[in-house]
């Protein structure tokens, strides 16, 4: 599938939803939209034939004094730890970030120069898969770790350094199953390392598919006997 056609077929998704619509257009006015990682994955997969769980958005504001709270208050956002802002919209989720408070840049986990963070926002993701960045302004995009992975068929870490292992991990087993893919020796390290370093891991993981999907994804006797295959392999 050709990546080039996201931005047109994005736009003609959300004609279908007037406030998402109109969300998308006003913050068109402060900046250029950055689409990345999840949904941009699915438009490869189906072409939006199905509507993508959440939509990440990083904007790369034109200018210094824009501030997205007074711009987004009538759509009732909510923020989280990290400065990132969740909209719900036409029963549509948006997580909208500031690309300077994307959390490994200002963490300075990925090292930057000026005028660089939107080159450099692939490589602040935890797995190859999601490395895949659209930009909706201009039709620019960067996408070769996520078609390395795809070609290759093997999941791979991207920036290790990750709030939200347990997530990312839980991911990387799902893509496996999904995509049929093969673990890294990195991913699998890490892997191994965390269930050495929990006791009570499926649990974690358990909780975290209810508090991400809202329900599970995998089951815990099937997502066992991943790991073990990974790890055991």
């Amino acid at each position: 599938m050709n990546i080039k056609n996201l931005g047109c077929d994005f736009e003609k998704l959300l004609r279908q939803y007037n406030e998402a619509s109109e969300l998308i257009k006003t913050l068109k006015l402060y900046g250029e939209l950055l689409l990345f990682g999840g949904a941009v994955r699915e438009y490869m997969d189906n072409k939006f034939n199905h509507l993508p769980r959440d939509f990440d958005i990083v904007i790369k504001k034109n200018n210094e004094y824009v501030n997205l709270d007074e711009i987004l208050y009538k759509f009732q956002y909510k923020k989280n730890r990290f400065g990132g802002y969740k909209i719900r919209v036409n029963q549509i989720e948006f997580d909208i970030w500031e690309i300077e408070n994307t959390w490994a840049f200002k963490e300075n986990k990925v090292q930057i120069n000026f005028g660089d963070y939107e080159k450099k926002l692939q490589d602040t993701v935890f797995l190859n898969i999601d490395s895949i960045v659209y930009n909706l302004n201009t039709q620019d995009y960067y996408n070769k770790k996520y078609e390395n992975a795809m070609e290759n068929k093997s999941l791979d870490v991207v920036l290790e350094e990750n709030p939200y292992i347990e997530l990312n991990l839980l991911r990387a087993i799902l893509f496996k199953k999904k995509y049929n893919m093969d673990f890294s020796d990195k991913l699998s390290r890490i892997l191994s390392d965390f269930v050495d370093n929990n006791n009570n891991y499926l649990k974690l993981m358990e909780e975290v598919q209810i508090k991400h999907y809202r329900t599970f994804k995998i089951e815990s006797l099937d997502l066992d006997k991943e790991i073990n295959s990974i790890i055991y392999y």
